[in-house]
């Protein structure tokens, strides 16, 4: 969702961001890709982390798996590094 939406908003091409949706699938359908259902439980912990790390929605919803799973947030997004490295 948030890799298609980046890619809409900074190519404004339709055809380019349903490419990256469908990359995306075959990757997961592959094993190369695991994907996570947001649940409640995972919810209601990225709205822990919206008001602790004051993230934006999706951004907090990739932290909070990212916190679940014990490994690191991985991103080119300086803001959410900055954010959840204690800055604001």
């Amino acid at each position: 969702m948030e890799v298609c939406s980046a890619i809409l908003r900074r190519t404004k091409s339709p055809a380019s961001a349903y490419l990256a949706k469908r990359e995306i699938e075959s990757w997961a359908e592959e094993g190369c890709l695991k994907l996570y259902a947001v649940n409640e439980r995972r919810m209601k912990r990225a709205q822990q982390i919206i008001l602790r790390d004051r993230l934006k929605g999706a951004d907090a919803v990739i932290a909070e798996v990212a916190e679940e799973l014990k490994i690191p947030l991985i991103t080119f997004d300086e803001e959410i590094l900055k954010r959840l490295s204690g800055g604001t």
